[in-house]
């Protein structure tokens, strides 16, 4: 500590003559002596904006949060703290959530008024569903009549790195363009609630 303390003058001294050293260079050199005033300018300029992204840097990433909701239609936005899951809605007035089944990303439209978790053929081979060994007994009604599905469970359904375990769905034989994700995925949750252009998952 003491020999610390001791080098000190020694530290002042060899920067003051470097600091004597530098101005007579530049003193003698006009055109030196502005460009490091220009790089200097610069770099507190620099600093400055670093030090006002640091001070507003929870303001700004939620900004980010917000433009990737609105530009990649499913993203979700996860605030740990108060245990939820935040969805903007996607320019043709849906709900769309990313999710990850068996590694594989799956997208599903929010459907209130799907009874179950819908998935689609394709989506099901995805994941890893044998087609010609599960059976669709399973009747739904649906507004264009009768449709068929086969219960499965899915080990998890990752969203947002929040896992859901053990959920229940139904792999549907008719066509359709996107999986679903209705009501037996929503019940599971604390609760959920529209606010302005959101959809707000409390889990």
């Amino acid at each position: 500590m003491n020999n610390i303390i001791s080098d000190y003058p020694n530290a002042i001294y060899l920067g003051l003559i470097l600091v004597f050293l530098i101005i007579n260079f530049f003193s003698n050199n006009r055109d030196g002596f502005f460009t490091i005033v220009k790089y200097l300018s610069i770099w507190i300029i620099i600093a400055l904006l670093s030090l006002i992204a640091y001070s507003y840097r929870y303001e700004l990433q939620s900004v980010k949060e917000k433009v990737t909701r609105e530009l990649i239609p499913g993203t979700s936005t996860h605030d740990r703290k108060t245990r939820k899951l935040i969805l903007t809605r996607a320019q043709d007035g849906h709900f769309y959530l990313n999710s990850i089944i068996n590694n594989q990303k799956i997208r599903f439209l929010i459907d209130t008024g799907a009874s179950d978790i819908a998935l689609n053929l394709n989506d099901a081979r995805r994941i890893g569903v044998n087609i010609k060994k599960i059976k669709f007994d399973k009747i739904y009604h649906t507004a264009n009549g009768k449709a068929y599905g086969a219960s499965v469970i899915l080990d998890h359904l990752i969203v947002n790195n929040v896992k859901f375990k053990k959920v229940s769905a139904s792999i549907m034989s008719s066509k359709m363009g996107i999986s679903l994700l209705g009501m037996t995925f929503l019940n599971r949750l604390e609760k959920f609630e529209f606010k302005s252009n959101n959809l707000i998952l409390y889990y």
